[in-house]
């Protein structure tokens, strides 16, 4: 047996305050710091797509994102190929059906620039694939940890259990306690 890859979770508590509570003092602070900074300099929001007929719009959206993010750093994107991206329109559409898509956006003065491709299944909130769209004035106030960390709350809110960061090992989820 080895291992292939780590998977990165955190448990949630029953509340916000006690899961945060249970990260890195460091940690918690620069969560509260982050989250602070960005709503001080900007009109914040958090559109959170679950429905499937707002799935549609939602996954274009995310796939625009991501592949901004990826082809900006010479990548291809997980949606360079149209098949991928065609299993994921359709993947959006049956997911939102079942109640399991969790799109989450963070908007900065109307525009989306961070944005999260979630699971919801059991007492897990699943992070499949990440996007942002790296403006320089708001790249700065880390929105994807912001967006993450509001993610989070939500999902101790709902009563998840278990943030799950699903594949790798950067570092921004060892700063969430996983």
């Amino acid at each position: 047996h080895f291992i292939n890859e780590y998977c990165p979770r955190t448990l949630l508590k029953e509340n916000w305050e006690k899961t945060l509570a249970s990260f890195k003092i460091d940690n918690r602070r620069e969560i509260r710091r982050r989250s602070r900074n960005i709503h001080k300099n900007f009109a914040v929001e958090y559109e959170i797509v679950t429905d499937e007929k707002a799935a549609v719009e939602g996954i274009e959206a995310f796939m625009q994102l991501h592949q901004h993010k990826w082809t900006k750093d010479g990548h291809t994107g997980a949606f360079g190929d149209t098949r991928s991206a065609q299993f994921h329109r359709e993947l959006a559409q049956a997911f939102a059906r079942r109640g399991w898509l969790y799109l989450a956006f963070l908007r900065v003065n109307g525009e989306r620039v961070a944005t999260l491709y979630c699971f919801r299944f059991r007492e897990d909130l699943a992070v499949y694939l990440t996007g942002s769209s790296k403006h320089a004035d708001v790249y700065r106030f880390s929105p994807g940890r912001v967006l993450t960390a509001y993610c989070m709350e939500q999902a101790v809110a709902q009563g998840k259990k278990v943030y799950d960061f699903m594949r790798g090992i950067e570092p921004y989820k060892y700063e969430l306690d996983a």
